[in-house]
């Protein structure tokens, strides 16, 4: 199913140009990722040397799709009374690596030399988004203006402005461990920007309420007490630890998620099921919880009530008994 979030643009884009790239997709091994799609591979050194390729469409389509491309150009053309200054573009980013390539750009004037199939390279001859092992990355292509524009009632006229786009990300398993601490070291402070007594801290890379999370957060805990919770990962101490560092790692999507809750408050269940809110939610309500349930609980931070929403987390993952059970075994 296309989970794409429609963005509402102040401006008609030409009917030709609609839909241009529903055929599109992205070849990522022996793997093929269809358009506004995400492909989960697994996170191991095969990742990156995995070959990746652009398909603009099936073979038997291409004119059909130059054709397309032709004739939005003509109808812009004819709004602005010149040649429409237009072209496809792909990026490659990685939000780990806090980056954005342009890998690839052709103008629309120079049609015929277009080919159908887009080689970004496999092993280091990827673009850089691409060669982070465990980490994903995705592949943006645009129709856009490549320069600007006369200016006319509902029509775009900005350089850089895109048209139709369509989205490819490329995930890892690495994904969907949510709750794997790394530790905290005083480097790491430092390069997060927090002080040296800081014990804990998630980081997000992606929006909390967003189908497409390439890159997983981060959940660090201090060095110190990491090593001690790996050496004795069954000791009732150290499964409280784990309780409550899910705890806080909850907790800080719930904050992000209801702070921001303008963003996604107007979305359906559907739409925000698999995103990271929505796994925590599920979390919250039960693991066969019908659609409803989970429902409510969105509604619950939706109006605001964060600390509810929170305790019922903590419910959730049974941090209460873990904590007494740890508190006990010590008496």
């Amino acid at each position: 199913m296309n989970r794409e979030t429609r963005e509402a643009r102040p401006f008609r884009i030409p009917e030709p140009a609609e839909g241009v790239f529903d055929a599109a997709v992205l070849r990522f091994g022996g793997k093929t990722c269809e358009a506004d799609s995400r492909l989960l591979w697994e996170a191991s050194e095969s990742y990156a040397q995995q070959p990746v390729v652009l398909e603009w469409c099936p073979e038997t389509g291409f004119d059909g799709f130059r054709g397309k491309l032709r004739q939005a150009a003509a109808e812009l053309e004819g709004v602005w009374g010149k040649p429409a200054p237009l072209a496809l573009m792909v990026t490659v980013t990685s939000r780990y690596l806090s980056l954005m390539d342009r890998v690839f750009e052709h103008r629309l004037d120079r049609l015929d030399s277009l080919e159908r199939i887009l080689d970004l390279g496999s092993g280091e001859r990827r673009p850089a988004g691409l060669r982070t092992g465990s980490r994903g990355g995705r592949v943006d292509a645009y129709l856009l203006l490549d320069e600007r524009a006369p200016k006319k009632v509902l029509s775009p006229w900005r350089k850089g402005t895109w048209l139709p786009r369509v989205r490819f990300t490329i995930a890892t398993e690495y994904a969907k461990d949510l709750f794997r601490p790394r530790p905290l070291t005083a480097a790491g402070r430092k390069e997060l920007g927090l002080t040296p007594e800081a014990v804990r801290h998630v980081r997000f890379h992606e929006s909390t309420w967003e189908q497409n999370d390439p890159e997983p957060p981060e959940l660090y805990l201090d060095s110190d007490l990491y090593d001690e919770f790996a050496n004795r990962p069954k000791a009732p101490i150290s499964r409280s630890m784990q309780t409550e560092l899910a705890g806080f790692f909850l907790r800080a999507v719930l904050t992000d998620a209801c702070g921001n809750r303008g963003e996604w408050e107007d979305r359906e269940w559907g739409e925000l099921r698999d995103s990271l809110l929505g796994r925590v939610v599920r979390t919250i309500a039960g693991k066969k919880a019908p659609v409803r349930r989970c429902e409510d609980w969105l509604n619950e931070l939706r109006y605001g009530n964060l600390e509810k929403t929170i305790s019922a987390a903590e419910g959730a993952i049974g941090m209460r008994s873990v904590m007494l059970e740890a508190i006990r075994d010590r008496a």
